[in-house]
């Protein structure tokens, strides 16, 4: 679920209500972390009607957006809109560079970012940090540890397959190239080599 890895790696309490909402519509239980973010707020809210301080009510709402120790609160619905939206550019980047590793004559970087740029009015430098900088953090499952596995593979596999990445062979060019990452979840037996290295990059 998007909204509980934002609110893991973002501890925006948005992603929380968001998971909440989320969690009631599928009638599912709330992960633990969201639990407790709610219990505390509960507890508090509790507390307080012992207690009754008497600025409770002005309390209220930094306690529920969970910003009982900042300063103001007003960026925290800014910072979820901007996270919710370059998550889902990272997605689509995502797509665009893994169909490069599959296409003999790829599009360039420099024209994916472009042409996405005039898609969704973001500059293509933002789209680029944004990009970058993820990859980066990325690590073992970034789009480069992937192109040099395809690469890897591709060399090992000279002779034995043609050079572009056929679809007729992508159960066992899956295999071979799942050798190189450690993931959970992976699907067993993909029928899209793209897919496939979809679902090895983090959700």
């Amino acid at each position: 679920m998007e909204a509980i890895a934002i609110f893991n790696s973002k501890n925006n309490a948005l992603a929380a209500w968001d998971a909440l909402r989320i969690c009631i519509e599928h009638n599912r239980p709330l992960p633990d972390g969201i639990s407790d973010f709610f219990k505390e707020i509960a507890a508090a809210l509790l507390g307080w009607a012992n207690e009754k301080p008497k600025d409770a009510r002005s309390l209220i709402p930094n306690l529920i957006l969970g910003i009982r120790y900042q300063d103001g609160g007003d960026s925290i619905f800014d910072n979820y809109r901007l996270t919710l939206r370059d998550r889902a550019l990272l997605k689509r980047l995502d797509a665009e560079m893994i169909q490069r590793l599959d296409r003999p004559n790829p599009e360039t970087m420099t024209a994916i970012y472009d042409r996405i740029s005039r898609e969704t009015n973001i500059s293509a430098a933002e789209l680029k940090r944004l990009f970058e900088e993820t990859d980066r953090e990325d690590g073992d499952f970034s789009i480069r540890a992937l192109k040099k596995a395809v690469k890897d593979f591709r060399s090992q596999s000279s002779g034995q397959m043609p050079v572009e990445l056929g679809r007729n062979d992508a159960q066992s060019q899956a295999s071979a190239a799942k050798t190189h990452f450690e993931k959970p979840n992976l699907k067993e037996s993909p029928t899209d080599f793209e897919g496939f290295l979809l679902n090895i990059k983090k959700s």
